[in-house]
């Protein structure tokens, strides 16, 4: 479906396509009109996600993510308990969408992350923009 929705302009133009499928969205690299494509990913530190995380499901009280016992427990209770979230990116880098992870699956995904994908860091904006202009 992603590739039927991409149209192409010529060389002139920048397309921007946005999934949080990786898998599925590299066929649009097959396409031969596409060549050229670069996959970049803009990361926040893991921690200061899950730490932000922590603070919106205690004070989120109008969506059905908020979690009111969540609000009795310390960071690091929280950090320590079942609640807290088990990284996705990394399940889905390393196509373990259900499983436990492994230290094989960090390899694989760092690996992926390495060879295939440009990172960009939330917390140096400026910079991470700037690379994707070279």
């Amino acid at each position: 479906r992603a590739r039927e929705s991409v149209n192409y302009d010529g060389p002139n133009h920048v397309r921007v396509f946005t999934s949080f499928y990786l898998n599925e969205a590299a066929t649009l690299f097959d396409n031969p009109e596409l060549r050229g494509g670069r996959v970049f990913a803009l990361f926040r530190h893991p921690v200061e996600r899950e730490v932000s995380l922590y603070h919106h499901l205690i004070e989120s009280h109008w969506e059905q993510t908020h979690h009111p016992e969540i609000a009795q427990m310390t960071l690091k209770e929280y950090a320590f308990s079942s609640m807290a979230h088990s990284n996705w990116l990394l399940h889905y880098l390393a196509n373990n969408k259900t499983g436990d992870l492994t230290r094989d699956d960090l390899e694989l995904a760092k690996k992926i992350l390495l060879e295939k994908v440009l990172v960009l860091l939330t917390n140096r904006m400026k910079e991470s923009i700037g690379r994707l202009s070279t």
